[in-house]
């Protein structure tokens, strides 16, 4: 049995002071937990080249989720799925039954509203600005900037896991007066002071259990769309905490004003327990302190997690008493539905977890486009762009407006044919593969692979309009010499070249050599003359350059002839070094093997 000490009355309240969303602090935990997340999970980081400072970008991000409750910012965190996807609406006259909604939904602020300096808008120019800036240190501020912003829109997304957000539950200073019809002073939210004091700024929770663990456990949900992160009916994060949470100030049988009502969650499957605990009361009028035992029913429940396919528990979701927790009143003669600190915890425990996955959700799905460029070497000496679309999700590509850019002197340039604008007409559908470019000079003394290369897009991405994309290429360049030590007139080497998916090759009988990198994407090298079998056996030794335009591995094919029973030996060098030696065996017939060349100039039979 409990007990407590309060100086109640049957209109005693208890005051406590204001707060504007999850304290501030407990965003920034949510959202280092969220990076840590992404950084685990996605290679983005490395894809456009942020792995190196991932430190400072973590502590951008957490710097935006604390300043997004700067008023009057946090008036646009409200969001409210069962009552027409509202933001904060409010009693602006006290005991007057008018309501007026001010600000915008935290949905349309995050994701909508083109004036947000730190919302979705604000982080796509931010990311092309990172990946066109001329200089290392324009691309990298732009990059503090991006993730400045991602902090502010993965906050909105945190909101949305706490209830009060989520059921216009009001409890900003900003009005003055909460849902309550009491002075701000009692709208504040007791669930995050209570975050507050024994998650954002401890270690333990009270039982001594550790906090670290009320942020992991939970996936990187999936979801199709931006706004599916916010509510899609069933799998946003304000659909769970809404449907299935009451509030301080939204609890059942309140028959209070409220602008909304909510039809969920419901007590129809709540299992009732009762529960008794003293409490040292003071009457206000008499002064006498007595103990008194409150009896209570807390019932317990479960929903529907529909990311995880499983039923969260909720051991206290809510009180029915004759003391309101809430308000620290007492009354022998009425109950009520109240909360407590039981009810925060188990509140946190399904809540936290979640907040950190969606938030991790919300910044992969901006990095999920995959494009790469793939630059074709012409018979005129000049390169054709395609853009290949291979994002998994398989949205389709729309009206790309697509810039090449190389590095000279430590800064990006634009690659364009001659006469051509930096910015071409948007190309109208670049789902698949698409010309994007053509015409693009090449100068031998200053190969194009001998500088990092880049392809950016923007474009209309399945339904996300100025979605920003890149295919970033470091430069990279190998020679590759393969000596053939065979009898003469024995063996005659007919030629290096790439195997196309299937059984039939690439650019069989040109002169070109045609590579093929592990993605099975085709590039072209340097010419290499293949030797005829009615020539005169080459000297035993080939020569060709590989210049990487995407993968650091390629597959080629070595095709030797042999007339005679010796053997061969083939002796692979990557870049003068040796790397490989194998023994063809005498056939009648061409001997077809694939070798591989890797990253670290490692050139070895494949498979």
């Amino acid at each position: 049995m409990r007990r407590k000490s309060l100086l109640v009355g049957l209109f005693s309240i208890v005051l406590a002071l204001p707060c504007s969303a999850y304290v501030e602090m407990l965003h920034v935990r949510i959202t280092g937990h969220a990076f840590d997340r992404i950084m685990s999970e996605t290679d983005f980081m490395q894809r456009y080249q942020f792995a190196p400072f991932s430190n400072v970008l973590r502590t951008m991000m957490q710097f935006g989720a604390f300043h997004e409750d700067d008023m009057p910012r946090s008036v646009n965190h409200f969001f409210d799925p069962q009552n027409g996807n509202n933001g904060l609406t409010i009693q602006p006259v006290p005991f007057v039954p008018f309501c007026n909604t001010v600000g915008v939904s935290a949905k349309d602020w995050a994701l909508h509203f083109p004036l947000n300096t730190n919302g979705l808008d604000a982080a796509h120019q931010a990311f092309y600005e990172n990946l066109t800036g001329v200089t290392q240190g324009d691309r990298d501020l732009a990059a503090f900037a991006l993730f400045e912003d991602f902090g502010h829109i993965v906050h909105l997304v945190q909101d949305m896991g706490q209830p009060e957000h989520t059921r216009n539950d009001q409890h900003l200073v900003l009005f003055g007066w909460g849902l309550t019809g009491f002075p701000i002073a009692n709208a504040a939210s007791l669930y995050e002071n209570w975050t507050r004091d024994h998650i954002a700024l401890s270690n333990l929770l009270p039982d001594g259990t550790p906090v670290e663990g009320l942020f992991n456990g939970f996936p990187t949900p999936k979801l199709g769309t931006y706004d599916s992160y916010f509510s899609n009916g069933l799998f946003g994060m304000a659909d769970y905490s809404s449907d299935n949470h009451v509030t301080q100030d939204t609890n059942y049988k309140d028959t209070r004003f409220h602008c909304f009502s909510h039809a969920l969650p419901t007590l129809d499957f709540a299992i009732p327990a009762p529960r008794d605990f003293i409490v040292t009361v003071t009457d206000p009028d008499t002064l006498l302190i007595q103990q008194v035992t409150v009896h209570e029913t807390v019932y317990s429940t479960s929903f529907w997690d529909y990311v995880t396919g499983l039923r969260d528990q909720d051991g206290f979701h809510t009180i029915e008493s004759f003391l309101n927790h809430v308000t620290g009143q007492y009354n022998p003669n009425v109950k009520v539905f109240t909360l407590d600190d039981d009810s925060w915890l188990t509140r946190a425990a399904n809540l936290l977890p979640k907040t950190v996955g969606y938030s991790a959700g919300v910044i992969e799905r901006f990095f999920r486009a995959d494009v790469r460029s793939m630059w074709f070497l012409q018979p005129d000496g000049t390169f054709n762009v395609q853009l290949w679309n291979y994002t998994p999700t398989g949205e389709l590509l729309k009206n790309c407006f697509v810039e090449l850019y190389r590095t000279e002197g430590g800064q990006l340039v634009h690659v364009t044919a001659p006469g051509a604008p930096a910015v071409p007409p948007p190309v109208p559908d670049c789902t698949f593969f698409q010309t994007v470019a053509t015409g693009i000079p090449y100068d031998p003394s200053n190969p194009i692979w001998k500088s990092d290369l880049r392809m950016v897009v923007r474009a209309t991405l399945g339904s996300e309009e100025n979605a920003v994309m890149a295919d970033l290429i470091p430069k990279k360049q190998h020679t590759v010499k393969l000596v053939v030590d065979y009898p003469q007139n024995q063996y005659r080497v007919i030629g290096l070249q790439a195997i196309k998916q299937g059984t039939d090759k690439e650019c069989a009988g040109c002169s070109d050599v045609v590579v093929k990198d592990i993605n099975g994407n085709y590039r072209q090298s340097v010419q290499m003359p293949f030797s005829d079998i009615s020539k005169p056996p080459l000297n035993g030794e080939i020569t060709f350059t590989v210049g990487a335009m995407q993968s650091d591995v390629f597959f080629v094919e070595l095709t030797v002839f042999s007339n005679a029973s010796p053997t061969a030996t083939v002796t692979v060098y990557s870049d003068d070094q040796q790397t490989a030696q194998m023994t063809l065996p005498y056939a009648t017939l061409l001997q077809q093997r694939d070798y591989r060349l890797d990253g670290a100039g490692n050139f070895a039979p494949w498979p």
